[in-house]
């Protein structure tokens, strides 16, 4: 035990030395301030010009980026591992997540024909991608996210989609269960490492880009395991408890749910094209947070590779801040009184 330890707390970069370069603390600070910044250029993007063209930009980014990816793997190969029940990793599904709630969005509130027809295109090629990638994660994240789009735009008819929600959600999470591997049920360890970690310093954590060195030692695999990447917990929020404990990671639960609920306040106010960037951030938002709890995004992370996922993670907190943006103008305009006449 003492070994372990010391072994814990040993300077170092490579594997198993516990606390890692300087560097990776440097470098999970900035990870922490992208969501941040990310959000603000976008609220402040929102308040001083018009959302129409990048919004339209984003849409065939995204689209572009799916379609290029899914030509690049091959149809035919990439259908064929699906029938074959096997993951294809090559296929980027969070781009195609992602792509699935913009175009629902854009579908439900568009105003042309043309529009529907280009964002029905759009929909079916992301969410194909997603049940072909075979992907736990993307998979679940679908139905929450697509669910509260059709929500907000029907609210009449609430009753009716939750039960073809609920129905639906049952049936993909039943047949995606039926061909998880054993890979799955491994990160339940992973995530009780991390909790181990957490409990060294459970109040104020073990500091941001520490978790890695310390799942080095604390590991409950082989050091060959280790190596191979089994130091990543794969759940963004237990990285983000265990590195920021629990003050960091309330004050961080408690600015999300903030954030939600600006978005929601105000829902029925606005044009078309306001209400569907505020379901399509309300989208984002449930969709990064279901494949963060399992895999990683969200926020990226040293621990998980959080280079890869700074795209994403990116375009997440820009429309969340187009949204809040266009919400907080909005409100002003409703908000505001008349001014008096002056006295004759």
């Amino acid at each position: 035990a003492c070994v372990r330890c010391d072994s814990a707390f040993a300077p170092g970069s490579a594997l198993g030395q516990g606390h890692r370069w300087f560097g990776f603390q440097l470098t999970q600070l900035y990870f922490l301030a992208l969501p941040f910044i990310a959000l603000s250029a976008g609220a402040v993007y929102a308040r001083l010009s018009e959302i129409g063209p990048i919004a339209v930009a984003l849409l065939v980014a995204m689209g572009l980026a799916v379609l290029s990816n899914w030509l690049s793997v091959g149809l035919q190969g990439s259908f064929s591992s699906f029938l074959l029940g096997q993951k294809e990793p090559a296929l980027s599904y969070v781009p195609a997540v992602f792509l699935s709630v913009l175009a629902l969005s854009g579908l439900l509130w568009a105003d042309t024909v043309s529009s529907r027809w280009a964002m029905l295109a759009g929909l079916i090629l992301a969410v194909s991608m997603v049940v072909v990638s075979r992907y736990l994660n993307a998979i679940l994240a679908l139905v929450p996210s697509l669910g509260i789009v059709l929500w907000l735009r029907y609210s009449r008819r609430r009753i009716a989609l939750t039960v073809v929600l609920l129905a639906t959600g049952a049936l993909v999470v039943e047949l995606v269960l039926r061909s998880v591997n054993g890979f799955y049920f491994e990160r339940i360890a992973l995530w009780q490492d991390a909790l181990k970690v957490w409990w060294i310093s459970p109040l104020l954590g073990v500091g941001p880009g520490n978790l890695t060195g310390y799942v080095e030692a604390y590991s409950s695999f082989s050091r060959v395991l280790v190596h191979q990447g089994y130091h990543q917990v794969h759940n963004t929020f237990l990285e983000l408890l265990a590195e920021g404990g629990v003050l960091g990671f309330s004050a961080f639960l408690v600015f999300v749910v903030l954030l939600a609920r600006k978005l929601l306040s105000r829902r029925r106010y606005g044009s078309s094209s306001d209400r569907a960037l505020q379901a399509s951030a309300l989208g984002l938002l449930i969709a990064s947070a279901v494949m963060a709890f399992v895999s990683s995004g969200f926020v990226p992370t040293v621990n998980s590779a959080g280079w890869s996922s700074v795209g994403d993670v990116t375009l997440l907190w820009l429309v969340l801040g187009l949204a809040i943006g266009r919400v907080q103008s909005v409100t002003e305009v409703r908000d505001a009184k008349p001014a008096e006449a002056p006295a004759s």
